[in-house]
C-alpha cells in the first residue's frame, strides 16, 4: 500500500508539474500572439511609409527627369557647379542656317554647348546653343524662335534666362 500512496504522491505532483508547465506554456503563446500582433502592426505601418517614399520618389524621379529635359547639363552643373551668367548682343544673324554671333567669348567664359536666350526689350526672341567659341566672340546654333519673332543685331542674349 505504501508503495501505491508512494505513486499516487507521484502522480499528483507530476499531475502539478504538467498542469504549471501546461499554463507556462499557455501564457509564452499568450506573449507570442501579442508579439506577433504588434510586428504586423509595425510591419503595416512600413508598408504604408514604404509606399508614400515610393510615390515621393517616382515624383522626384519625373521632376529630375524633366528639369534634366529643360536644362540638358543640369548634372553637370550641380557637379561643377553653375557658371556665372554671362550678358552679350548679338552681333550678327545667318537665318537661312540657324546661325547668331554673340559678343562674348572664351574670355567671358563661354563654353560650347552654353545655352542663351535672346530677348529684345524683355520679350523672348528665341533660344541658341554655342558651338563655337573664340577669345571674344561665340558661334550659336538657333534652337528655335518664338512664334513671330525674329532675330535681329542688338538684340540681348543672356545665359542666365536660358533655362
Amino acid at each position: 500500500r505504501s508503495n501505491l500512496r508512494d505513486q499516487n504522491a507521484q502522480l499528483v505532483d507530476d499531475a502539478k508539474s504538467a498542469e504549471e508547465a501546461k499554463n507556462a506554456a499557455e501564457l509564452a503563446m499568450n506573449r507570442a500572439r501579442l508579439d506577433l500582433q504588434q510586428v504586423e502592426e509595425e510591419a503595416g505601418r512600413y508598408q504604408e511609409l514604404l509606399t508614400t517614399v515610393t510615390a515621393d520618389l517616382d515624383e522626384a524621379s519625373l521632376k529630375w527627369a524633366h528639369a534634366v529635359q529643360k536644362i540638358p547639363n543640369l548634372p553637370e552643373m550641380i557637379i561643377n557647379g553653375a557658371a556665372e551668367p554671362v550678358d552679350a548682343a548679338i552681333v550678327a544673324v545667318k537665318t537661312d542656317v540657324d546661325l547668331v554671333v554673340l559678343s562674348a567669348g572664351s574670355e567671358d567664359k563661354v563654353k560650347i554647348g552654353d545655352m542663351f536666350t535672346i530677348y529684345r526689350g524683355g520679350n523672348f526672341v528665341a533660344k541658341c546653343k554655342v558651338i563655337r567659341t573664340t577669345p571674344d566672340l561665340a558661334g550659336a546654333r538657333i534652337m528655335y524662335t518664338n512664334d513671330g519673332q525674329s532675330i535681329q543685331v542688338g538684340d540681348s542674349a543672356s545665359s542666365r534666362m536660358a533655362y
